[in-house]
């Protein structure tokens, strides 16, 4: 199940008890209507990309969760929906502009493997970057270790 969102969405300033962490973004169950869907959709990495006046697409990776309390937003009224992203999310989805923007066009796509991987090393925690730049040196050092012990063979 592959759940793709796209909208207007205006970031919510939830309360310092329900403020959603760094790494992650909430929604309105709502934009997801089938429950099967939502289950699949959840504690899952996404793609977050919108498009800034320039045509420049930005994006970020975040773990999905859903949230009750969140508006859904209605195209046919053009209301916005809420999205529960961190400051500094919200603001790379907004190319860095001067004044942040009330709403942005966001598109919210499942993250492929390699997005996964991006979405680790350029996490907001500071904790889970430096352990996936740690992982990402190890598995490369293990490659070039597999590699210089079959090259023997051939020498």
């Amino acid at each position: 199940m592959h759940t793709t969102i796209s909208g207007t969405f205006t970031r919510t300033t939830s309360s310092p008890e329900k403020k959603c962490e760094s790494g992650w973004f909430a929604l309105s169950h709502y934009l997801v209507p089938v429950k099967r869907d939502r289950r699949t959709a959840r504690n899952v990495w996404y793609r977050i990309a919108s498009v800034d006046s320039q045509n420049d697409v930005q994006c970020i990776y975040r773990v999905l969760r859903f949230d009750p309390t969140l508006i859904a937003g209605s195209q046919e009224q053009d209301k916005p929906a809420e999205i529960d992203v961190d400051y500094q999310g919200w603001i790379e989805l907004s190319g860095f502009a001067e004044k942040k923007p009330k709403t942005l066009q966001l598109l919210i796509t499942r993250a492929t493997a390699i997005g996964i991987v991006r979405g680790m090393l350029h996490h907001p925690d500071p904790s889970i970057r430096v352990a996936s730049w740690l992982a990402a040196i190890s598995v490369i050092l293990s490659a070039v270790g597999v590699g210089l012990g079959l090259s023997a063979f051939w020498v």
